[in-house]
C-alpha cells in the first residue's frame, strides 16, 4: 500500500499526540503526512486542500459536534475512524459510511486493530461515496447517489441532476466527482457523467457525434475517444 497522508480531528492535544503515535507505529513505512486540527472549520479546510486517505475523528470538538464533518465529508474519498467517548453514537456513525469506531479511552492494540482494518479496505479498492453534500446556506444536505441521473460541469463546479428533475450546483469539479463515482457511474465526454442504469439507447449523428439518451429525456454527449467504450456497454 503506498504512503497514507492522515487527518486528525481531535480538540485534546494529548489525545491526538497519543493517537498520531499510535497511527505511525501501526503504519510503520506506510504513514505519510499527519496533520492534527481541533475544530469543525479547520478539519473542512484540510479536507478541501488536502489529500488525505484517513480521518481520525472525534465527535466532540470544542462543544461542535463532529457528524457535521462527516456531512459534508460526503464527497471526499477520505476513509474515517471516529476515535470518540460517546459509545452510544456508534450506529449513526455507521450510518455515516466509518471504517471502525474506536471508543475512548483506547489502548495501542485497538488502534492498531482499525488501522488494520483500513489497510485491507485500501488494498482492495478505493472507497466510492454514497451520497455528495450541498451547500444550502449554512445547512449541508446529503443527496443518495440513487437519486442522480446524471452530472454536468459548469466552469469549476458541476451541476448534478436528480432523477426528478431537480438541478444542484456542487462546489466540486467535475473531474473530481468522477474519481469519487461509483462503478455504476462513468464519465462520457470530459463535461458528463452518466448513470449507465438510467441509459436508454445511444444515438448516433452525421459528423461522428454520439449521444445517450436518458431515460429521463436528457440527452448527454459522447466524446469520440470514449465512444468504443460506451458502445461496448451496449453489445
Amino acid at each position: 500500500m503506498s504512503r497514507v497522508n492522515i487527518l486528525i480531528v481531535e480538540d485534546e492535544p494529548i489525545v491526538a499526540r497519543r493517537v498520531e503515535r499510535h497511527c505511525r507505529a501501526a503504519l510503520g513505512e506506510g504513514a505519510g503526512r499527519i496533520e492534527r486540527v481541533d475544530g469543525v472549520e479547520a478539519a473542512v479546510d484540510q479536507l478541501q486542500t488536502g489529500d488525505f486517505g484517513l480521518v481520525m475523528l472525534d465527535l466532540n470538538l470544542h462543544g461542535e459536534d463532529g457528524f457535521s464533518i462527516l456531512d459534508r465529508m460526503t464527497s471526499h474519498s477520505a476513509h474515517t475512524i471516529i476515535v470518540s467517548a460517546y459509545a452510544d453514537q456508534a450506529a449513526r456513525a455507521f450510518d455515516h459510511g466509518v471504517l471502525d469506531f474506536v471508543t475512548k479511552p483506547f489502548e495501542a492494540e485497538r488502534i492498531a486493530l482499525a488501522i488494520e482494518r483500513f489497510r485491507g479496505k485500501a488494498e482492495t479498492r478505493s472507497e466510492k461515496a454514497r451520497y455528495l453534500s450541498f451547500r444550502n446556506g449554512r445547512r449541508i444536505e446529503r443527496v443518495s447517489l440513487d437519486e442522480v441521473s446524471l452530472v454536468r460541469g459548469a466552469d469549476k463546479y458541476a451541476e448534478v441532476v436528480l432523477g426528478d428533475g431537480r438541478v444542484k450546483l456542487h462546489d466540486k469539479s467535475i473531474g473530481k466527482l468522477a474519481a469519487l463515482m461509483p462503478d455504476n457511474f462513468m464519465r462520457v465526454h470530459k463535461s458528463w457523467i452518466v448513470r449507465l442504469d438510467g441509459v436508454e439507447r445511444l444515438e448516433s449523428f452525421p459528423g461522428n457525434r454520439h449521444e445517450l439518451i436518458l431515460k429521463t429525456g436528457e440527452r448527454a454527449p459522447v466524446s469520440r475517444s470514449l465512444i468504443g467504450q460506451v458502445r461496448a456497454l451496449f453489445q
